[in-house]
């Protein structure tokens, strides 16, 4: 049975490169949302469902392990999968993230195949 739709993934990074390196890594497979802050994640998140959230720490505003926080208990997020794309490293930061309900980490700089093999692995949930 064919696929109707492709997956929607948003990815939220204040850094306009980023975004356009996971458009151009993942648009082939999936459908690419982006914003450049949490604040226009919740407008973009206000009207369409997604299927994954790609999600930077470092954002102007609230940070985005605070926005994971926060979407976690929205009923219609709570289940939706959520990978931190990040420069930090640090045990701490990666503990914090996976407690607070991110299914995934990736550590910037990353390599491409490595993104869309998480992406897949999580949507598909294998």
């Amino acid at each position: 049975m064919a696929e109707h739709h492709k997956k929607i993934i948003l990815a939220v990074d204040d850094v306009s490169m980023n975004l356009k390196m996971i458009e151009a890594i993942l648009s082939e497979r999936y459908d690419v949302r982006v914003a450049k802050s949490a604040e226009f994640a919740r407008k973009v998140l206000s009207s369409e469902k997604i299927d994954l959230l790609l999600l930077d720490i470092e954002l102007p505003g609230i940070n985005g392990l605070d926005f994971l926080k926060e979407l976690k208990n929205v009923p219609s997020m709570k289940d939706v999968p959520v990978i931190i794309v990040t420069s930090y490293s640090s045990t701490q930061v990666f503990s914090t993230a996976i407690r607070s309900g991110a299914a995934e980490y990736i550590l910037k700089p990353y390599d491409p195949d490595t993104l869309l093999e998480k992406v897949s692995k999580t949507l598909e949930g294998g």
